[in-house]
């Protein structure tokens, strides 16, 4: 079998690598780095959006360009080899991906367009205190037409910059429940990290944040799918990810 991109995918490939060589040099990441803000370069990710490639995988009809996840790990893979400093992982394969999959038509409508054209940035809160990403800790109570989450979630990345936030709640009957909240929500307290990485991360800490039904992504039958669906997805892009840091160094290193 021929494992090998398109001509279209490949000219994708080396748009997002041209972009990324030209925008992500080490001169611009020390001078984000000595910025002390969080390692987020805005400039960079409205150029991805220009270009498309913030809408890869989604539907030409809201404002993307109709590929998949194949198209976006390929993107990431470029993103590791310049370490370049955008959500690109979280927004795309923890947001959009999971939206265009399992999201309500008004869920798509209101977010997709934006996705793609660089307006808003999603992340997940897949990371658990006791460690199993299926098995949330934090609780979704009924309240009226919605709910109210509480909790607390590990190492979400760029929650800082995000204006949603996916988040994986267990209700009393034991079904999953995955609601975008957002992050400036009364109720909702962000605590930086520190990462070896650079990566800004926060811990999340929810005390009865309010979010209604149409918040939620899936239907209450499909949560523990859907997640499974999401981690399977991330966990093969933070691979595509790692294979375009560790290809660089060689290439680095060969050159040297």
């Amino acid at each position: 079998m021929d494992f090998s991109y398109s001509d279209e995918q490949q000219a994708l490939l080396d748009l997002a690598a041209q972009i990324l060589g030209d925008r992500a040099t080490p001169e611009r990441l020390k001078q984000l780095e000595r910025s002390g803000a969080p390692r987020f370069d805005a400039d960079l990710w409205g150029e991805l959006a220009r270009a498309g490639l913030l809408g890869i995988g989604i539907p030409e009809a809201l404002g993307g360009s109709g590929f998949g996840f194949l198209e976006a790990a390929g993107v990431i893979e470029q993103i590791g080899r310049r370490t370049a400093p955008v959500p690109y992982l979280e927004t795309v394969v923890m947001g959009a991906l999971p939206l265009v999959a399992f999201g309500t038509e008004a869920q798509q409508r209101e977010l997709l367009p934006r996705i793609a054209a660089g307006e808003l940035v999603l992340t997940a809160a897949l990371v658990e205190p006791e460690g199993d990403p299926l098995r949330p800790v934090a609780r979704a109570e009924a309240a009226g037409a919605g709910w109210r989450l509480s909790g607390v979630k590990l190492a979400v990345p760029y929650a800082e910059v995000a204006q949603r936030v996916l988040v994986p709640a267990a209700a009393a009957d034991g079904k999953v429940g995955l609601f975008f909240v957002d992050p400036t929500a009364a109720g909702v307290t962000l605590t930086p990290l520190q990462t070896t990485s650079g990566v800004p991360e926060a811990m999340m800490t929810l005390d009865g944040v309010a979010v209604g039904e149409g918040d939620r992504l899936g239907s209450p039958d499909e949560g523990a799918a859907v997640l499974a669906w999401i981690l399977e997805r991330v966990n093969a892009a933070q691979a595509s990810l790692a294979l375009g840091v560790c290809a660089e160094a060689l290439h680095l290193t060969a050159e040297y």
